[in-house]
């Protein structure tokens, strides 16, 4: 099984809504900004490896912060992908 993209389903929707992945902030995040993350990557012996930063930088969006608040670069993250808007939106945080 491919572990990289897990699908995440949401209660009542009845199929899966939205993918997700783990990432690292590739610079710093800020209330309602943007920056670029590199995703990790699930080892084929997945799930006794830990997960591996991968080569794939995408750009994420928050959605997680209040104003005035950020994340630094270097910082694991929780990325989801909205169908709607096609975009990765960070939605948790490691130590947050």
């Amino acid at each position: 099984m491919d572990r990289r993209h897990e699908k995440l389903v949401r209660p009542g929707l009845g199929s899966p809504s939205a993918e997700w992945h783990f990432a690292e902030l590739q610079g710093d995040l800020t209330a309602e900004g943007s920056t670029t993350a590199k995703l990790y990557d699930a080892p084929d012996d997945a799930p006794a490896s830990a997960p591996e930063l991968g080569e794939t930088i995408v750009t994420v969006y928050d959605f997680l912060l209040n104003a005035g608040e950020q994340l630094d670069e270097g910082t694991v993250v929780r990325l989801d992908l909205h169908p709607g808007y096609a975009r990765w939106y960070v939605t948790a945080a490691k130590g947050v």
